[in-house]
C-alpha cells in the first residue's frame, strides 16, 4: 500500500513537472497565429440570431377544469386585443402578468438567443413583425403567453476582438498538450526514461 501511494505521488509530481516544461512561451500565440485560427474557423464564431421580446403570462392552476382553462385563455385573448386597439402593452403586463420579474419591467424579457427559446415561443416570434403582438400561445399545462416582438439581431460573425481571449486560451491549451505529448514521447524513447532529478527534487519540495 505504501509503495502504491509513493508511486501515485511520483506520478503526480512527474505530471506536474512535464506540465511545467510543456508550458508555451508567454508571448504565444502571436497575433498572426490568432488571426489564422480565426480565419480558418469562422463557422465557430457566429453569434446566433437573437430576439428581444416582452410577454404577458397567465398561469393555469394545476388540475384546473376545462372551463377554468378556457377562462384564462380568453383573458389572455382580451389582453392581446386591447393592445391591438391601442392599450399600452407594458402597463397591461405590469397589471396582469404573473411572471412578476418581467412584469415589473413592463413584460420585457430582454435579449435571448432564439435557438434557446421554447419551440412554441420561438415559432410564434418568427411570425411577428417588430412591435407586433401575438394571439395567446401556450396551453393548459404551461399557461398562456401574449408575446410582443421588440427587436431582432440577425445571426452574425463575431469580430476577432470579441473572441480574441477565447482563441488565445484555446491555442495555448493546444500547444500545452502538444508540447507535453512530445516530451513524454521523448521520455519513452530513452532507455531507461530520465527526468531532471534536480528539478524534480525542487518540485517535490515545493508541494510538501
Amino acid at each position: 500500500m505504501l509503495r502504491a501511494i509513493e508511486r501515485a505521488a511520483e506520478e503526480v509530481l512527474i505530471s506536474a513537472y512535464v506540465g511545467s516544461l510543456a508550458q508555451p512561451p508567454a508571448d504565444y500565440p502571436r497575433d498572426q497565429d490568432i488571426k489564422a485560427f480565426y480565419d480558418a474557423n469562422q463557422g465557430r464564431f457566429f453569434a446566433p440570431r437573437q430576439v428581444h421580446f416582452a410577454h404577458i403570462y397567465l398561469s393555469t392552476p394545476p388540475g384546473a377544469d376545462p372551463n377554468k382553462v378556457e377562462e384564462i385563455r380568453k383573458k389572455a385573448e382580451v389582453l392581446s386585443e386591447r393592445v391591438r386597439v391601442g392599450s399600452d402593452f407594458a402597463a397591461l403586463a405590469k397589471q396582469n402578468s404573473e411572471d412578476r420579474t418581467s412584469a415589473d419591467q413592463g413584460g420585457d424579457m430582454g435579449w435571448h438567443a432564439e435557438i434557446r427559446l421554447a419551440p412554441y415561443i420561438r415559432e410564434t416570434l418568427n411570425t411577428l413583425s417588430k412591435n407586433q403582438v401575438s394571439d395567446p400561445v401556450g396551453g393548459p399545462q404551461i399557461g398562456w403567453h401574449v408575446l410582443k416582438l421588440l427587436d431582432v439581431r440577425p445571426a452574425a460573425l463575431q469580430s476577432l476582438a470579441a473572441v480574441r481571449d477565447a482563441v488565445t486560451a484555446e491555442l495555448r491549451a493546444r500547444k500545452l498538450r502538444e508540447n507535453g505529448d512530445k516530451y513524454v514521447e521523448e521520455l519513452v524513447r530513452r532507455t531507461p526514461p530520465l527526468v531532471d532529478e534536480i528539478e524534480l527534487t525542487r518540485l517535490r519540495e515545493s508541494v510538501r
